[in-house]
């Protein structure tokens, strides 16, 4: 992750990240768990056209499953743009 982005999300969530580690599995967008001295989070960075909105798009099932009562979903704590795509975090 850019040293720019981490310094742009841990003041968002106000917070200081002590810790980031990449995460496997998924091929559309980088995936990052990012620790505080409290709290866990996690993160994805789409770089492509479309990242925003793919996260937008993410975000409102979320939380339209979260509406839903049926299965625990994470809370969306940030969905921004980035000059080229987009990130997500989720706690």
């Amino acid at each position: 992750m850019d040293k720019h982005l981490k310094e742009h999300i841990a003041y968002l969530l106000c917070v200081n990240i002590e810790r980031i580690q990449s995460v496997s599995g998924g091929d559309i967008s980088e995936a990052y768990l990012l620790e505080t001295e409290t709290e866990r989070f996690f993160c994805k960075i789409n770089h492509g056209e479309n990242g925003y909105e793919l996260f937008k798009a993410e975000k409102m099932g979320l939380q339209a499953i979260a509406q839903s009562k049926t299965i625990s979903v994470p809370n969306i704590l940030l969905c921004e743009t980035l000059e080229k795509g987009g990130f997500l975090v989720m706690d």
